[in-house]
């Protein structure tokens, strides 16, 4: 209609002109034209070799063996998104937060056949979507899962009805191998559709929210996975779950009471490694464990508490990570390294920023046996690191010590170089007194990006003091002579 009232407009003026401006209009149009022609032959000719040169230039990558392009691939993918969190629409796209292979087959032609055939590239994925998208979650989902093929799954699933989403990987089950889940107390996942038919299962993570105070609601679906060794639990307790417990090596707890956690670890006299997070102390007394395998016990670093130790004896523990605990847990570790009788080889120290008095060395007295020592984001002003390089520099002090390692620190601090040259010194090769003590083979020292001193003056004369303790040790003999460097 609108078309037809322009027409209608323009064909009075076309009509009330005279014959003799009609064709004088008539030319000036096909000047113009005739201009438009020549400019469009000029461009065309300007773009043949513009084009020509463009497909002459070459690019590696797009010429690379397939092989090649897909184990690059297999480096590139992180981990994929599918489904809606409610907000965001997280896949597909370029924007998502993971490497996922939507973006690769993006690029290209080639690119898209080699993602879309790359198996192991589909097979770790998180799934998020709220109430309101969890249909469109499951079509996107359909049309995925089919690209892993018979490839072990890696799945997080990040949904108010976990159940639904489990639902739909039910025919899958056999390939999942990891699997990362929250659940919602009351629990309403019985878990039929997957209890039995998980055969690759080997690492589960499983997080309680919601009405812990409501009757627990026993969750069997993972009762019999072969295959599983690695479990953590965030806020579940022994009623709620039943597993494996005897064939589990590696177990995280976080979010619970000791009391809680030390029942876990009856039932798992195999453990190897134990990893503890936001453990609460709690007065009551529970029964203590022996763990004879458990090899790596690791406190996250803002496990403040670490009196679980109280409760535990472990004859086989070789490495070790601790928060900087209050000052008046030393006895505590102390009692535990006696009652535990075990040779540590490998120690870490974090700092968690709070201020918190902590001093590491009766720590390390109680430990003679460590090889390996790091002590990340220590706070510590110069007298406390002097006293520290002092210390290690005791003969018989950590006499097996191979690697050290502050990194970083996370403020800038003034260094006693003084003292980390004598200490420096002193393991250079093993002590003088005692030739059976071992060489420091490995020494990080991680500075904040920005000093408000400059230690370049002391540095360099720190240096010498080195050189002189470095050459009396090689060449006892003449360094008596010249040995008056400090």
């Amino acid at each position: 209609m609108q078309s037809e009232d322009i027409s209608m407009e323009a064909s009075p003026s076309v009509f009330c002109r005279t014959p003799h401006s009609l064709r004088r209009r008539l030319a000036e149009i096909d000047d113009e034209m005739a201009d438009l022609q020549a400019r469009l032959e000029r461009l065309a000719a300007e773009r043949r070799p513009i084009v020509e040169s463009l497909r002459s230039i070459f690019y590696p990558v797009l010429n690379l063996p397939p092989e090649i392009t897909a184990e690059i691939f297999l480096y590139y993918v992180n981990t994929a998104y599918i489904g809606n969190d409610g907000n965001l629409f997280i896949a597909p796209g370029p924007s998502t937060e993971g490497r996922g292979p939507l973006l690769l087959a993006s690029v290209c032609r080639a690119w898209r056949a080699i993602a879309l055939d790359l198996r192991p590239i589909w097979a770790k994925f998180q799934l998020r979507t709220g109430l309101n998208t969890i249909s469109s979650t499951q079509k996107l989902l359909e049309c995925w899962l089919p690209r892993t093929g018979g490839h072990p799954l890696d799945v997080s699933v990040s949904c108010p009805v976990v159940d639904t989403l489990l639902g739909d990987l039910a025919p899958y089950a056999h390939q999942l191998q990891s699997l990362d889940c929250s659940l919602l107390a009351p629990i309403t996942f019985p878990g039929s559709f997957i209890e039995g038919r998980l055969p690759l299962l080997k690492k589960l993570y499983i997080s309680l929210y919601g009405d812990l105070a409501s009757p627990p609601t026993l969750v069997t679906a993972f009762a019999y996975t072969p295959q599983l060794y690695q479990v953590h639990l965030d806020g579940v307790t022994l009623p709620w779950i039943t597993l494996p417990w005897g064939q589990l090596t590696c177990l995280g707890l976080s979010n619970i009471n000791a009391t809680h956690c030390v029942h876990f670890l009856h039932q798992t006299p195999n453990l190897e490694t134990l990893t503890v997070a936001d453990i609460e102390y709690d007065d009551i007394a529970p029964p203590p464990v022996r763990l004879a395998h458990l090899h790596t016990l690791k406190f996250h670093e803002y496990q403040r508490d670490i009196t679980l130790l109280d409760h535990l004896t472990l004859p086989a523990l070789a490495n070790l990570e601790l928060p900087a605990a209050d000052w008046n847990l030393t006895q505590n570790f102390i009692d535990a390294v006696a009652r535990s009788s075990f040779a540590l080889r490998s120690l870490v120290i974090t700092f968690t920023g709070a201020n918190v008095p902590f001093d590491p060395i009766p720590y390390l007295r109680a430990v003679p046996t460590v090889s390996d020592l790091r002590i990340r984001a220590a706070e510590w002003g110069v007298h406390t690191l002097r006293h520290f390089f002092r210390a290690m520099a005791e003969p018989g002090f950590l006499p097996n010590l191979r690697t050290l390692s502050f990194n970083p620190f996370p403020h800038s601090i003034e260094i006693p170089y003084g003292d980390l040259a004598a200490f420096l010194a002193s393991r250079w090769h093993g002590r003088s007194n005692n030739p059976g003590d071992a060489r420091l083979e490995s020494f990080e020292l991680v500075l904040a990006p920005e000093l408000d001193f400059d230690p370049t003056t002391e540095w360099l004369g720190c240096l010498a003091r080195v050189g002189s303790r470095w050459a009396q040790a090689q060449y006892p003999g003449p360094s008596q002579n010249c040995g008056h460097g400090e």
